[in-house]
């Protein structure tokens, strides 16, 4: 199974208005996968360096902003939140027509 990038930011997007880390696109591609296959996908994984690739992608194409903030534990982390054009591609990719 292949997927595109409007796939993509269909998939993550929503998790993506709010300021969230990497950790998110897993759960969102793997959840996505496995409504697609109706599979458990038990042992399934998306490589660190996919996920650092997809957020790279999307940030060339200037759609996530990308700040460095203190998380609730007080340590620094890396979040991501849709710009305003990834939030509107978002909605038109997520959007359902009658």
């Amino acid at each position: 199974m292949s997927i595109n990038w409007l796939e993509i930011i269909k998939i993550i997007g929503p998790d993506f208005r709010e300021w969230t880390t990497s950790s998110s696109v897993k759960k969102a591609i793997k959840e996505y996968l496995k409504a697609q296959t109706g599979s458990s996908l038990f042992g399934f994984s998306i490589e660190s360096q996919d996920v650092k690739t997809i957020l790279i992608q999307l940030e060339a194409l200037d759609m996530l902003e990308v700040e460095n903030l203190k998380t609730i534990k007080g340590n620094m982390n890396i979040f991501y939140k849709l710009k305003p054009i990834g939030f509107k591609i978002m909605m038109r990719e997520n959007v359902i027509l009658r």
